[in-house]
C-alpha cells in the first residue's frame, strides 16, 4: 500500500522475506512474505471500510428519498383541482386527497394555496408510506399526461383555426378580369400544363394527345368485349344489372370462386356495346362508353388508381388527376376481380370509390368481388348456384366430361 512502482513493491517484499539479512531469499520465503502482506491488508480494510460504506450507503438512500419526495412534495391547489378532475377511479381520487393537506390559502384569491405532501407517516410506518407514495406518484403522472394531451389538442385546434382564418383572408383579393384572348390561350395551354405540373414524367394527358389531330375521345378508347363462351343461366342477372344502372351508381356482383362473376360482367359490357352499335347515334346509356379493367392482381390502392387511368387511356398515377381530367365525362367503369383489395384494404377501396363518384358525377361503377364493397346505396347482386339443366348445358358446351341423371343412378 502506498507504492506506485512495481520495483518498489518487489523491493519491499524482498526486505520482508530476507529475515536473516543475508541478502538472498528463495521462492518460498518470497511467497510467505506476500501472503503476510495480503492478510495484513485485508485485516486493515475490514476494520475501516464497512462503517464507512454503511454511512455512505445510508447517505445515498437518504438523498434518493429526499429527491423522490421533492418531485411531488408541493403542488399548487389550482393544478391539483385539474388533476383530481381527470382521475376517474374514486379509490385513487381519495388516496391522492388523503396524502396531501392544503396550506397557505388566501380567502380573497380563488384556487390559492399549496397542496403539501403529508410525511408524518414516513417515520412511524415507512413501508406503508412508500407503498402509498409509489401509487400516488403513478396516479399523478397518469393524470398529468391526460392534461398535457388535452392542452396539445386545444393548441392544435387553435392553430387550425388560425390557418383557416389566414386562408380566408387570402381569398379577399381584387377581382382579376381576363379577356377572351387570355382565356383561349390558357385553355390551349391546359393539356401541356397538366403534363408538366408534377413530379412524374408523362403525368396528365399523354404527349400524343397534345396535338388536336391526334386527340382520341374517351368513347373511342373503350376496348371491345366479346360475348363470354360458354355462358348459361345468367341472362336474368345481366338484365337485372343493366336495369339497375338507371337507379344506382354502383353495382357489385358477388359470388364464390367460379360462380361466373367475370362472365356476367363481360356479358353486361357486350350487351351495352352491342346496343350502342345498333343505335343511330352510336351511343347507349353512356356518352363516353363502357370501360373494363382487370383487377385480379391488384394488391394496393396505388396500383388500382394507375390501372384505372390506363384503362381510360391516360397516364396519371394519382386518382385525383384522373378525376380532374374526366370530371365532365359520362361512362361506365367495370372493375373485375377486386377479391384481394376488398380483403386487404377495404377502407382504402371504399374511399377511392366514393372519391371517384363524388368527383365524376356521370360515372357508374360495376364491381365483381366475393362480397360487397360497403358503399352507401350499393346494389349488391348475388349469384346463386345454377340449375341442373344449366350445369349440364354448360358442361356439354365446354366439352368437359359429365354424367346424365340416369348414368349417375
Amino acid at each position: 500500500p502506498g507504492m506506485t512502482s512495481v520495483w518498489e513493491t518487489a523491493a519491499y517484499l524482498f526486505r520482508r522475506a530476507d529475515r536473516d539479512r543475508s541478502g538472498e531469499v528463495d521462492a518460498a520465503e518470497f511467497r510467505d512474505a506476500l501472503a503476510e502482506c495480503i492478510v495484513e491488508f485485508e485485516r486493515d480494510n475490514m476494520k475501516k471500510k464497512p462503517p464507512e460504506q454503511e454511512e455512505e450507503f445510508a447517505n445515498l438512500i437518504q438523498g434518493v428519498q429526499g429527491a423522490l419526495l421533492e418531485t411531488v412534495r408541493e403542488i399548487p391547489h389550482a393544478y391539483m383541482i385539474k388533476l383530481l378532475a381527470v382521475i376517474e377511479c374514486p379509490e385513487e381520487n381519495f388516496l391522492v386527497q388523503s396524502m396531501y393537506k392544503l396550506q397557505g390559502v388566501d380567502p380573497k384569491i380563488k384556487g390559492s394555496g399549496m397542496q403539501t405532501l403529508y410525511t408524518g407517516m414516513l417515520v412511524e410506518k415507512p413501508e406503508f408510506f412508500w407503498g402509498a407514495f409509489v401509487r400516488v406518484s403513478k396516479i399523478l403522472r397518469k393524470a398529468q399526461g391526460k392534461i398535457t394531451v388535452g392542452s396539445m389538442d386545444m393548441a392544435t385546434a387553435e392553430e387550425e383555426q388560425e390557418i383557416s382564418i389566414a386562408n380566408v383572408r387570402a381569398l379577399f383579393k381584387d377581382v382579376a378580369f381576363l379577356s377572351e384572348e387570355e382565356v383561349a390561350e390558357q385553355q390551349a395551354r391546359l393539356p401541356n400544363t397538366r403534363n408538366l405540373n408534377g413530379r412524374t414524367p408523362g403525368r396528365g394527358i399523354p404527349v400524343r394527345q397534345w396535338a388536336p389531330e391526334n386527340h382520341v375521345s374517351l368513347f373511342d378508347r373503350q376496348a371491345t368485349i366479346e360475348w363470354p363462351e360458354p355462358f348459361w343461366g345468367r341472362n336474368d342477372t345481366v338484365l337485372h344489372v343493366i336495369e339497375g344502372f338507371s337507379h344506382v351508381r354502383m353495382t357489385t356482383i358477388c359470388g364464390g370462386i367460379g360462380s361466373g362473376k367475370t362472365a356476367a360482367a363481360e356479358a353486361v359490357v357486350f350487351t351495352l356495346q352491342e346496343r350502342a352499335r345498333n343505335d343511330p347515334d352510336g351511343r347507349y346509356m353512356y356518352e363516353d362508353g363502357v370501360h373494363m379493367a382487370r383487377c385480379s392482381n391488384m394488391d394496393s390502392i396505388d396500383r388500382l388508381a394507375f390501372l384505372i387511368a390506363r384503362t381510360l387511356g391516360q397516364m396519371t398515377p394519382r386518382i385525383e388527376d384522373t378525376i380532374a381530367i374526366n370530371a365532365n365525362a359520362n361512362f361506365l367503369l367495370i372493375l373485375d376481380g377486386l377479391k384481394t383489395l376488398v380483403t386487404v384494404d377495404p377502407h382504402g377501396l371504399r374511399k377511392i370509390m366514393e372519391q371517384m363518384m363524388e368527383g365524376i358525377p356521370g360515372l357508374t361503377i360495376l364491381v365483381t368481388c366475393p362480397r360487397g364493397v360497403g358503399i352507401p346505396f350499393e346494389n349488391v347482386v348475388g349469384l346463386g348456384r345454377l340449375s341442373d339443366t344449366d350445369v349440364a348445358s354448360l358442361m356439354r358446351q365446354s366439352g368437359a366430361p359429365y354424367f346424365t341423371a340416369s348414368e349417375r343412378l
